[in-house]
């Protein structure tokens, strides 16, 4: 799913995940590439990991170290990983594009998106 939100509102994929293990753990990642000739400005890039309760709230967040302001030519590789307590019920994977100011410019690339869950 892609959420696209009004003028310079982020853009997120989101996965959800239902049924988790509790006391089990996550590993999300996906490669990113920025090509040089159209670096972020000011715009966010990063994974982002949100466990969820039975009732549908979000609880606890886990997010990857972000990307801004640059461009990466060559892929990298994003992580966020945690354990999962037996409060969480689901899980919401996201890929995440967040512009920081009206002047925001890139282009971004994600590649082979992984959402890992392992039992305890």
């Amino acid at each position: 799913v892609i959420g696209n939100a009004e003028a310079w509102d982020s853009t997120i994929a989101e996965q959800i995940i239902y049924g988790v293990p509790a006391g089990g753990s996550f590993e999300g990642s996906a490669w990113v590439k920025v090509p040089a000739k159209t670096p972020l400005v000011n715009t966010l890039v990063y994974l982002e990991v949100w466990l969820i309760r039975e009732d549908g709230s979000e609880y606890k967040k886990f997010q990857s170290v972000q990307l801004d302001n640059q461009a990466v030519p060559d892929w990298k590789k994003l992580t966020v990983s945690g354990t999962i307590p037996s409060e969480a019920k689901s899980i919401k994977y996201w890929l995440v594009i967040a512009p920081q100011k009206e002047d925001c410019a890139g282009t971004v690339y994600f590649d082979d998106a992984v959402l890992k869950i392992t039992s305890p």
